[in-house]
């Protein structure tokens, strides 16, 4: 049998008592989060997220996406019509086991055509100290991506933060992309955006991007001889 709602509330509270200043404000609006999106198994921290499409004007696929946003999973299954479920984590809660990110144009209640599809696994796993995260690097070839000449890198970082039980993880991502023709892929556009991510348990979060940067990237700078330089010394 459940605990009761008040009973879970209470015991919420008391966790949240021993949790650092700062610490507390992002437990306080995971929770919030938690209670209004009941079909949601993943949320975004709020204000975490950095999107930037860099576009060639040299070259049609030399484009460059770049994404950094932080995320807790929520496990399955998660609230619905305000009761508490038990809480599940298994394996694929974790996202150090593999993710999917996605970013398409338009909005999450209307996703655009086509977008950046990325299947980030395995991760390669590091422990240093305290900290653990993973890399993983995909280039095509020789592995079978969206575009011919397209290069993922990325890397997940598990915060050093003590463990709340109301979520089965959270992570730091950043993902740079790049020989990408991002007009072939439907984000040839401006803002709106929407961030679709998916664990190994098929569990779905899709958020909102309205701040992306987008334009084109600075030329190198050339490199030449100037005119009335002095080539030497009589």
């Amino acid at each position: 049998m459940h605990r009761s709602i008040v009973a879970d509330a209470a015991a919420a509270d008391r966790r949240s008592a021993q949790l650092p200043a700062a610490r507390l404000r992002q437990y306080q609006l995971l929770r919030r989060r938690r209670t209004r999106v009941a079909d949601r198994s993943l949320a975004r921290g709020a204000g975490s997220e950095k999107t930037q499409i860099a576009r060639s004007t040299i070259s049609t696929d030399a484009d460059r996406v770049n994404l950094a946003f932080n995320f807790v999973d929520f496990g399955s299954p998660v609230l619905r019509d305000g009761a508490p479920i038990p809480l599940h984590c298994d394996a694929g809660n974790d996202a150090l086991n593999g993710v999917s990110v996605d970013l398409f144009a338009g909005t999450c209640t209307s996703l655009g055509t086509g977008g950046l599809l990325l299947d980030l696994n395995p991760f390669v796993v590091h422990t240093i100290g305290y900290t653990t995260y993973g890399t993983i690097f995909q280039s095509d070839p020789p592995d079978m991506l969206q575009q011919m000449g397209e290069a993922v890198s990325a890397r997940i970082v598990v915060p050093e933060l003590i463990w709340i039980e109301e979520i089965c993880g959270e992570w730091t991502l950043h993902i740079e992309v790049s020989g990408l023709d991002t007009a072939a892929l439907n984000l040839g556009g401006s803002n709106p955006f929407a961030l679709v991510v998916e664990d190994r348990d098929k569990n779905v979060g899709c958020f909102d991007v309205t701040n992306a940067v987008v334009g084109n990237q600075i030329p190198p700078p050339t490199h030449g001889v100037r005119r009335g330089a002095r080539r030497g010394r009589r």
